[in-house]
């Protein structure tokens, strides 16, 4: 082969090379493209005949939106206009039901154009979520400018919802007045990896003091004056340290932290910080202390008092961003109007090792939440270690904890609670939106996935009423897999545990399913041990096991007798002092492979426990689903098998037997 034939095969071979590598490149762009279209039907509302077709036109308060010839780009738009100079709700558009991926990133953009618009939130494009089920999950604002602006872009990258699986798209005005056209709405899923936050390579500290000055610097030496400076200042990865004193002010957190970075405000080690509500008006749905839409923030160590609503509030924001990563901890909250610690609107929500004293405290006729209250489509949360004790109203309860209204992945442990009104521990499905007469509501709640254990719960009344645990579906929702084990409670004026407590009036009968009861101690309840059936609910595989159920002065373990009421499962549970009661559809029951005997407790008197050596209750419980630990973080089993109620009996404990002359029935 020549020189020249050579060069010509090299030239050739550099032809296909460049022809092959712009093959893949096309191919590439070409598949992008195809997977990487615009998810919105009519997009830029060019089609349609009366309106844009896969729009549908929403009607507020005899308001609407407008098939508008102001455009953007092509023919039409869509015009959203609210006259006058008083804030209103316009109608809006609403894109149909768009199928997407749970967690998964999304790129939104949308163009407005505004004349004359004044409003607190500003005009705004919407995304929501929803779950296969169509309940509403999450929303994301774009929020254009207030006043008269041309054409302008907003574009947003965010990620969906583990649970999400249909997204709609709508468009209003909302506390506002003026105009607002949209046009070319897009929506694609963003199939670029998104690039993190760099962490924080410094933490400042900040110090907040009685004889600072919000004029110095924050540190040690020259302190601010208020919190409010400090929540101003304060950013991820940021520490501020306030120090003896009380502070007459209504903190709003205005930051977020970042993964990683928490912003954290706490009392100075060894001092007494008071934030004090006294002479502060803080309106309903609002807090002494106060987190709207923001993240990663932790609040310790501070006595909040005289409030006239929440101690803590922790919702989402004034766009409807989600408050997330917060938690509230080592604080004592004294007499507040509702709740002491209200969390809603977000996830990763901890409540930790706090004492709340005269939570829910509202002059009368003022209705109030819970002492502590989880509601509002709250998703993975912790309520543990606190000392919850004399609250609640006579008229209108103030229960003890409260998990209700679309909340799932919960734990609720070791909390000690007594003398408060109603409930010591409920978990419920009960919208919100039922109360203040939003009917369409009804039937979408739902309370799942929650552990509710090694709680001491006693002493709780509503006059001559009080359960210590509950657990229902309120307005017609579902609540599933919920698990109560190793709990003690006592001494309550209804029952130890109820389910359903409530059902709701005037709404669909819900379901409660999946639940077990297991390991737990119910003594000395004015009503009984446990109430199953009372109010109207659908119930199914509800399981009652290894539990004690000892001298609750009217029944130990009543079941109403109904068509909705299946698969009841109750085994290995100890009875003492059981009551043949029956009336209406009720009857008492004591389940297979029961014990009838004095559970020979070391001394109900001091609210001891524990099991004598030669209790019966010991190596009698089932293996089945029993909890790997007990109300003390013992191991279990002990001994030759698994003890019936909430203590494993070992052999670190040499207590004196007791007589007892009770026999064991199989």
């Amino acid at each position: 082969m020549n020189f020249e034939e050579k060069t010509y095969k090299k030239i050739n071979l550099l032809k296909d090379l460049i022809i092959f590598t712009l093959l893949i490149i096309y191919s590439f762009f070409l598949i992008s493209t195809l997977t990487n279209t615009n998810l919105v039907a009519n997009p830029s509302f060019e089609s349609g005949a009366k309106h844009p077709l896969n729009w549908e036109f929403v009607v507020n308060d005899g308001n609407y939106p407008i098939w508008d010839n102001v455009n953007h780009s092509g023919t039409k738009s869509i015009k959203i206009s609210f006259s006058g100079k008083s804030e209103g709700g316009s109608g809006y558009p609403k894109s149909d039901l768009i199928k997407v991926e749970p967690q998964q990133f999304y790129t939104f953009s949308t163009w407005g154009k505004t004349e004359n618009a004044s409003e607190i939130e500003g005009p705004a494009v919407r995304i929501v979520e929803l779950d296969a089920n169509k309940n509403w999950i999450d929303q994301i604002n774009l929020i254009f400018s207030k006043g008269t602006n041309d054409w302008t872009q907003k574009k947003i990258d965010f990620k969906t919802d583990p649970n999400t699986t249909y997204i709609y798209i709508y468009a209003n005005i909302w506390r506002g007045y003026g105009t607002f056209w949209v046009d070319d709405v897009d929506l694609r899923k963003n199939t670029t990896i998104l690039p993190t936050l760099p962490k924080q390579i410094s933490s400042p500290t900040y110090f907040v003091a009685i004889d600072g000055n919000d004029y110095n610097p924050g540190t040690e030496s020259q302190p601010w004056r208020t919190i409010t400076k400090a929540v101003n200042v304060a950013v991820a990865g940021d520490t501020v340290y306030v120090k003896e004193g009380n502070y007459n002010e209504k903190i709003t957190v205005n930051n977020s932290g970042s993964p990683g970075n928490f912003i954290t405000f706490m009392a100075y080690p060894g001092h007494t910080v008071t934030i004090d509500g006294t002479g502060l008006s803080i309106p309903g749905w609002e807090g002494l202390v106060e987190i709207r839409g923001k993240s990663y923030i932790n609040i310790s160590g501070f006595r909040i008092v005289n409030s006239t609503w929440a101690g803590v509030f922790v919702t989402m924001g004034y766009y409807g961003e989600k408050s997330s990563y917060i938690t509230i901890e080592k604080n004592y909250i004294y007499n507040t109007y509702g709740s002491g610690i209200l969390m809603q609107w977000g996830n990763n929500y901890i409540i930790d090792n706090n004492e709340i004293e005269l939570a829910c405290n509202a002059p009368s006729n003022i209705r109030v939440e819970e002492i502590i209250s989880i509601q509002n489509h709250v998703d993975t949360f912790e309520v543990r270690n606190n000392y919850i004790h004399d609250g609640g109203l006579p008229q209108f309860g103030g229960e003890g904890i409260d998990a209700k209204w679309n909340v799932s992945n919960g734990k609720i442990y070791n909390n000690h609670i007594h003398d408060v009104r109603g409930i010591g521990i409920y978990i419920d499905s009960w919208v919100g939106s039922w109360y203040w007469g939003d009917y369409s509501q009804i039937g979408n709640g739902y309370a799942r996935d929650i552990d509710v254990f090694s709680n001491r719960v006693y002493n709780v009344t509503l006059g001559e009423y009080g359960t210590g645990l509950a657990i229902s579906a309120e307005t017609g929702g579902i609540v599933e897999r919920i698990n109560v084990y190793n709990n003690i409670i006592y001494n309550n004026g209804f029952n130890g545990i109820m389910i359903p407590a409530y059902s709701g009036l005037n709404s669909p009968v819900g379901l409660i399913t999946n639940v077990s009861v297991i390991n737990n101690i119910f003594y000395n309840n004015l009503e009984g041990g446990a109430d199953i059936g009372y109010w109207p609910t659908s119930l199914n595989n509800v399981i009652l096991r290894n539990n004690i159920f000892s001298q609750n002065q009217r029944w130990q373990v009543r079941i109403k007798s109904t068509p909705d009421i299946q698969n009841i499962i109750m085994d290995h549970n100890l009875i003492d002092g059981y009551r043949n009661f029956t009336q209406n559809n009720y009857y008492t029951i004591k389940g297979s492979n029961h014990i009838e005997a004095n559970p020979q407790f070391i001394d109900v008197s001091k609210a001891d426990f524990h099991l004598h050596s030669t209790s019966f209750a010991i190596d009698k419980g089932s293996s089945t689903n029993a909890p790997a630990t007990d109300y003390d973080g013992n191991t279990r089993p002990k001994g030759n098998g698994y003890d019936i109620g909430a203590y494993e009996y070992g052999p670190t404990l040499i207590p004196t037997p007791i007589s007892d002359n009770s026999s064991i029935y199989q």
